[in-house]
């Protein structure tokens, strides 16, 4: 079949490119699904059955070759057809581990498979192998596969850059919440309730996946920054002093500092959630004054979650609200009808974002 290789090519990088924009890479199985998205591509481009393997001999993503096992070192394996299964290419593929230039298959071994290919990280490491076999009559040169292969290898380093960054950061707030229960157990499953609220709000308001994870983990931590303050104020009975009170409040600066002192993108986009959740929507929060445009959405409804936690809550400060009076007072400071039985003071305002809190209110009531 005549074909323009050319054309093809920038056809298969631009599908490859728009794949990697559109689809998330910080999920611990984005890159897996990232080479099932390529031997699904080359089976429909080139006609091809394609297996991507791994340095221990496991098969992590294929198209075709469906007699393959799970791991190619698999002794216990019995092929229902020896001679044209994969595993009996076993050795080769070992070699292709070992050796950059790729293997074209003659003689015996074609009728298995026509061409093996390293994928070669920057550094120059082989970490994964590729095989194919064309079923068609599209005639392709190992100069072509090997010009989408380079494409390739430098998305694999961004899905696994993507990757070990997701893993720090996961362990650093993992970190970071197990410090808060140290701290101060109440606080912690304070920030856990937090959290949960967060997630069933941001799903109700369709965030991107995302922008509900760093959400989700701001919550988790967003009371960081109360661990300079002494559990002395922070169970404190009665009404805090105008410094005492000036200490807590800086606990939002101390959260953002903490968070913010890391050097991922991610780590910054939480803290910056966390350092807005106490700003309102007609700029009488703290720590900034910002106004309603000014604020995310991400911290508006870190700002209601942590609202209605609080006052649900027992506190040596204060008694638990109701669920219902809860409500009301979102609703009165979202400038929004309320019943004046059911709240603390008869005054609207406008604390919050009342799209959020519409939201929220509805989901808690049904």
């Amino acid at each position: 079949m005549d074909i323009n290789l050319e054309q093809l090519g920038l056809t298969l990088r631009d599908e490859i490119v728009d794949y990697v924009v559109s689809h998330p890479q910080k999920k611990t199985d984005s890159i897996q699904k990232f080479f099932q998205y390529l031997c699904d591509l080359f089976g429909k481009k080139l006609d091809a059955q394609t297996l991507i393997i791994d340095k221990k001999l496991r098969i992590i993503a294929k198209k075709g070759f469906s007699s393959a096992p799970i791991t190619l070192g698999n002794s216990n394996f019995k092929p229902l057809h020896p001679e044209t299964c994969i595993t009996r290419a076993t050795p080769l593929i070992k070699r292709q581990f070992m050796q950059k230039q790729p293997l074209k298959m003659g003689g015996p071994f074609q009728q298995i498979f026509d061409m093996s290919f390293p994928l070669i990280k920057g550094e120059g490491l082989i970490q994964f192998v590729i095989v194919l076999k064309f079923e068609g009559d599209i005639q392709v040169e190992q100069s072509f596969i090997q010009q989408v292969l380079k494409h390739i290898s430098s998305h694999i380093t961004t899905y696994e850059f993507a990757l070990n960054e997701l893993l720090i950061k996961n362990e650093y707030i993992d970190s970071l919440a197990k410090v808060i229960k140290t701290k101060s157990v109440t606080i912690y499953e304070h920030c856990q309730n937090v959290s949960e609220y967060c997630r069933i709000i941001g799903q109700l308001m369709h965030l991107n996946p995302l922008d509900l994870e760093r959400l989700i983990d701001a919550a988790k931590v967003h009371d960081i920054g109360l661990l300079h303050v002494p559990n002395s104020i922070l169970n404190k009975p009665g009404n805090l002093s105008h410094s005492e009170y000036a200490l807590v409040c800086k606990g939002i600066e101390e959260s953002y500092q903490i968070l913010s002192s890391q050097v991922f993108y991610d780590i910054e986009t939480i803290a910056k959630i966390i350092y807005a959740h106490m700003e309102q929507m007609d700029g009488t929060g703290y720590p900034r004054g910002m106004k309603a445009s000014q604020i995310s959405l991400p911290s508006k409804i870190l700002s209601v979650a942590n609202a209605y936690d609080a006052m649900t809550s027992v506190r040596s400060y204060q008694k638990a609200l109701s669920h219902h009076a809860a409500l009301h007072e979102l609703l009165r400071g979202s400038n929004q009808d309320f019943n004046p039985e059911l709240t603390r003071s008869s005054v609207k305002t406008q604390q919050f974002d009342a799209k959020v809190v519409n939201v929220f209110v509805d989901y808690l009531r049904n």
